[in-house]
């Protein structure tokens, strides 16, 4: 497969919040993905924002077992309230090793449905990784760099795209 030719007239338009600010010659902006997909501070940058996205994850899912909780023990109240009393005569009739058994296995459970539930929302909300505080550091390199040369202050959300002029 060979590699496609870059024409002068090609060009690559920016969007700041769907309004274009600008364009400049695709060349120009395929060296400023390079320079940034070169800096190591990129990588850097990179895998702590992926650790910091993860850790946002995992707190989602514990922040959301006594939601859980809640929600089962509603659940049992509305349907059948004698699971309830049932639990609570089981917890006072255990010795405290198995109330510590029984309260760990509750928790695994929990977590595991806990876990379930969070990854079950990422396709329900479009698979968005910038809700959990995910951000493209390379992209953001480069559209830094993009509003540094046109003189525009970077405020919202910044589009590239990539226009070629067909030769006739």
């Amino acid at each position: 497969m060979e590699k496609a030719e870059i024409r002068i007239s090609d060009v690559a338009r920016i969007y700041v919040n769907s309004i274009e600010v600008g364009s400049i010659p695709l060349q120009d902006y395929l060296d400023m993905r390079r320079k940034a997909f070169r800096n190591y501070k990129n990588y850097i940058a990179q895998a702590f924002n992926y650790l910091h996205t993860v850790f946002i994850v995992m707190s989602r899912i514990i922040m959301s077992v006594p939601a859980i909780w809640f929600a089962i023990a509603l659940i049992f109240t509305l349907f059948d309230s004698s699971i309830i009393t049932d639990f609570f005569s089981l917890v006072q009739s255990n010795s405290p090793q198995q109330n510590t058994d029984l309260f760990i296995y509750i928790l695994n459970r929990s977590l595991i449905l806990s876990s379930f539930l969070t990854l079950l929302m990422f396709p329900l909300t479009g698979c968005d990784l910038t809700r959990y505080g995910f951000q493209d550091k390379f992209q953001l390199s480069v559209a830094k760099q993009l509003m540094k040369e046109l003189g525009e202050p970077a405020l919202g959300t910044i589009e590239i795209t990539y226009t070629k002029k067909s030769a006739l």
